[in-house]
């Protein structure tokens, strides 16, 4: 039984989408709606009321109600009048409705001798209405509401008592959401269609067209706006099937027809982004949208489909993830990225493909940096990346890490010597010339550089704890040096340790135990704190403070520093409001200038 009903509401709401499609108009599609119903449920007297923008709920279409029915009913205002059908459109009640009210929300009335016989006086003039004075018995009406609410009802009276029984109901309840929809969709076409000029314009400012697929008569019909959008010459814009598809990036077309297929296999809506190429060969990004129309044997008959230009919107979007993937500074990618391509490379070592990391950092850059200022040492991290971009194979790739810290990938070591291809960096970059401009001062740049092979490694993790100690190795021999991980020796300790120090970090940052200290500049001109630089300390539990280099190279590696430079900036903040006629440095991450949510609190 249930079956069968689940059946016969689709099947009705199919009926429904093919007499929306050939309407002409709302009030033709609501016509023929009440002739379909009628059929359905065999009353005599049916209207449908539409909300107007002012309260009018007048009828936009009806069938079997006299001419004096009709003008008294149809100058009917939510507002100003108080009936059964004003009070189910507004959701209000009256004492009078509530046996007659159905969890749907209708008014359901199947012996109107007995609701009169209970009421008197006011209470008899909550009717309002005709319906008891022309003798109908039976008396529904049923909300007609979208998502966004009641848009009309559909007013059902018969001479007969107990006419309709509940399943009759729910069904008009069921279709009649369905009905809203029509009508909201007819309410959009009638204001676009008031000017067809102004739809073409919002079409092309909007980059948006729709078009529809007609397996019955195996054609397509598109919008204005979906040959420019496609690229298509003017002599080629007449809809042709195959012409949509030519117009599909070849390596797309496998993808859209599978959506076509999953849309009429579901039959439930579809999308997806793809590329589309113009007659002159350009390339653009679309979106589209798909939604199967079924016919009254509940078959596919159509396709609509909307398709919107999406190439600015995937411009913008790769120009965000370029900055959230790359170093600002350099260009270069940064450490998330590299958790990918580690991860890709573990994979395919387990292949057989055998790939290698260097880790490497310049030594003596923090005296650089403090000696000479921030400029020179990001000019010397720029010029140290172009150098080893210079010598590094077609296929190995440079990744930022943080700071002074970077790492290369190097791919497929089948015929290379990772330790021979560090060597040869390291002499590049020491060989190189290091010119600050505006002093014309040379300097003498090394670095050291930690070596790992992926093969046999289990996780990123795994991988940057041994790379991270063959550096620690390098710069303890010296620096200026290479040193090869041995996977095989104990880096338990290395790894407690730096898991001690996430862990501390972490409950700082819980615990508020970190501080700032105030460190005054002094303008030697006046010999006046010209400024205030802010320091980070960490405070751990036995009270000893903790100076940045202890914590912050690993807070960035683990994923903690946007969190901490979150924690500064607050306090930045919170001390400008108590000082405000003093002036505040912090320092942040190079980590954290990419990070979207730390700028929107800046």
């Amino acid at each position: 039984m249930e079956n069968k009903i689940m059946k016969d509401k689709a099947k009705a709401v199919s009926l429904l989408f093919i007499l929306f499609i050939k309407a002409k108009s709302k009030k033709d599609y609501l016509k023929k709606v009440l002739r379909v119903i009628k059929k359905w449920i065999g009353s005599k007297h049916i209207g449908i009321r539409v909300i107007d923008t002012i309260g009018n709920i007048p009828y936009e279409s009806y069938i079997g109600f006299d001419r004096e029915f009709w003008e008294v009913e149809n100058d009917i205002n939510v507002n100003t009048s108080s009936c059964i059908c004003t009070r189910v459109i507004t959701g209000t009640q009256e004492a009078m409705d509530s046996p007659f009210m159905t969890t749907g929300g209708s008014f359901s009335c199947n012996d109107t001798d007995k609701l009169a016989h209970n009421l008197k006086g006011k209470d008899l003039s909550l009717l309002r209405g005709k319906c008891l004075e022309y003798g109908y018995k039976t008396l529904l009406v049923i909300p007609i509401k979208n998502k966004k609410g009641i848009v009309g009802v559909i007013h059902i009276t018969d001479e007969e008592t107990n006419k309709f029984d509940k399943s009759t109901v729910e069904f008009l309840e069921y279709i009649a959401r369905f009905i809203a929809e029509a009508i909201q969709r007819f309410d959009l076409q009638e204001k676009l269609k008031k000017s067809e000029a102004s739809l073409a314009k919002a079409q092309r400012i909007a980059r948006l067209g729709n078009y529809e697929i007609d397996f019955s008569k195996n054609k397509i019909w598109w919008s204005q706006e979906v040959p420019n959008i496609l690229g298509m010459r003017i002599k080629e814009a007449q809809p042709h099937k195959e012409l949509f598809l030519q117009h599909i990036y070849p390596e797309d077309r496998a993808l859209f027809i599978k959506k076509v297929k999953e849309a009429l296999q579901t039959q439930r809506p579809v999308s997806l982004d793809h590329r589309v190429v113009g007659a002159n060969g350009s390339i653009r990004f679309v979106h589209q949208d798909l939604e199967v129309v079924l016919n009254g044997e509940g078959e596919a008959s159509l396709i609509f489909g909307t398709i919107q230009d999406i190439t600015k919107q995937k411009e913008t979007e790769n120009r965000l993830h370029h900055l959230a993937t790359h170093d600002y500074l350099t260009s270069i990618p940064n450490r998330y990225l590299l958790s990918e391509r580690i991860a890709q490379a573990i994979e395919k070592g387990k292949k057989g493909i055998v790939s290698s990391l260097l880790f490497f950092d310049i030594d003596n850059f923090k005296q650089i940096n403090d000696s000479l200022g921030h400029s020179v040492g990001d000019e010397i991290i720029v010029s140290v990346v172009k150098v080893i971009q210079g010598n590094l194979g077609e296929k190995d790739c440079i990744f930022r890490f943080g700071g002074d810290e970077f790492a290369i990938l190097l791919d497929d070591m089948t015929n290379r010597d990772p330790y021979q291809e560090a060597e040869k960096l390291r002499k590049a970059i020491k060989e190189a010339d290091y010119i600050d401009i505006p002093t014309k001062e040379v300097f003498d740049i090394t670095i050291s550089i930690g070596v790992v092979n992926l093969q046999g490694l289990e996780n990123e993790h795994q991988v940057l704890i041994l790379a991270d100690n063959a550096l620690y190795k390098a710069k303890q021999g010296g620096r200026n040096r290479v040193v090869l991980a041995n996977p095989k020796e104990n880096y338990i300790l290395k790894l407690t340790e730096t898991n001690k120090t996430v862990r501390l970090v972490r409950k700082a940052l819980k615990e508020d135990a970190f501080t700032l200290y105030a460190q005054p500049i002094i303008d030697l001109k006046d010999n006046k704190v010209a400024y205030y630089e802010l320091l980070l300390r960490l405070i751990d539990k036995n009270g000893s403070i903790k100076t940045p280099s202890s914590f912050i190279p690993i807070a960035e590696r683990f994923g903690l520093m946007s969190q901490v430079d979150y924690w500064v900036i607050q306090r930045a903040m919170m001390l400008m409001s108590s000082f405000e006629e003093e002036q505040f440095f912090i320092n942040l991450s190079g980590i954290s200038m990419g990070n979207e949510a730390l700028f929107k609190l800046i």
